[in-house]
């Protein structure tokens, strides 16, 4: 292996030791929450790292008949949506001189190790929402844009800036699942390599060193199989969301731009939300469900969002479906028409 320069020192050892050499966990002040990864129901894909849906694009004609007449034949058409998988890797190295200073060598791997995880949770969540195969093709296509253009799956809340979205998501084998490679496994893998020498490019002649190697890695992508099972509802202005006074954009009786009027609206265009195999989520920025609590204590009687505790846990609900945040839904969409 070659080194890259981004490897664990013995700067980084100290400043992970307290005074009397003992190891700290640091406060992970950059986890951050990705409930659609943490949602994906998986299977394996049904071609060589990707998925083909085949889809109904068209109906058999059936027409009158009269007696002594003859019907002319017609078929249903069909068509073949691919979706493909994107590879998720990282590298942690630490020299082995580091971790001869330390007596909780193992803590100290599993802890920077760690690390990694959390970056790769928010890597595939982001890609989850806005990779784009067709801009790079080393990503595979997220929820949004595939959900675009204003349309029955797409409502617009008459923002045109500081735009955000919020997304009713069925998850299920008719809806939204997660895919990876045949022969594989599924989630997120971690595979200790151990003790591995390293070439050291910035050295002298054939410069080297042992490190402690650890790969994190991740084959993953996504396949809608019904589009009608999401609902996005788009051009949500995250300022004026927060403004719950009488004959503003967001009163109870502005059908055209109110979040809480357009996510009624929202579950009436999703394929039979309370009758199928789907299981349904909401998904938002934190700022947009901050947006729905002032809207609850503006419209008390409006059964807004609703709090139950199961096993422990507060579970926030809206018509009955989940209610999630996740941190890579943003604040600055591009305005959808």
């Amino acid at each position: 292996m070659t080194a890259t320069g981004n490897v664990y020192g013995l700067l980084d050892l100290v400043r992970a030791l307290d005074p009397s050499g003992k190891l700290v966990k640091p406060i992970e002040v950059l986890s951050q929450d990705y409930p659609l990864v943490g949602d994906l129901l998986m299977k394996e894909g049904n071609a060589p790292l990707a998925e083909v849906t085949k889809r109904r694009t068209g109906l058999p004609i059936i027409r009158k008949r009269r007696a002594n007449k003859g019907v002319a034949p017609s078929k249903a058409t069909t068509g073949d949506i691919v979706d493909v998988m994107m590879a998720l890797e990282g590298h942690s190295e630490i020299d082995e001189l580091v971790l001869k200073a330390i007596e909780e060598k193992t803590q100290y791997r599993q802890q920077e190790g760690d690390a990694f995880l959390e970056s790769c949770g928010q890597s595939a969540e982001n890609y989850g929402w806005n990779g784009n195969a067709l801009d790079a093709p080393d990503e595979f296509t997220g929820i949004l844009p595939r959900y675009d253009a204003l349309g029955k799956q797409v409502l617009s809340a008459g923002g045109t800036t500081n735009l955000s979205s919020i997304l009713l998501v069925g998850h299920g084998p008719n809806g939204l699942m997660g895919i990876y490679p045949r022969g594989s496994m599924a989630g997120l893998q971690r595979i200790d390599r151990q003790l591995q020498r390293i070439a050291d490019t910035t050295g002298a002649g054939a410069a080297a060193y042992f490190a402690y190697v650890e790969t994190i890695f991740w084959h993953l992508g996504i396949t809608i199989k019904d589009p009608r099972a999401i609902c996005r509802v788009g051009n949500i202005d995250t300022i004026a969301a927060r403004d719950v006074v009488a004959g503003g954009t967001q009163a109870i009786d502005a059908y055209a731009t109110s979040i809480l009027q357009l996510m009624v609206e929202a579950t009436h265009r999703v394929r039979n939300p309370y009758g199928s195999s789907l299981k349904y989520c909401w998904y938002m920025a934190p700022s947009m469900l901050a947006a729905l609590d002032r809207q609850a204590l503006a419209h008390a009687n409006a059964n807004v969002i609703e709090t139950k505790y199961i096993d422990g846990m507060a579970v926030q609900t809206f018509r009955g479906m989940q209610v999630k945040s996740t941190d890579q839904l943003g604040y600055a969409e591009a305005q959808l028409a």
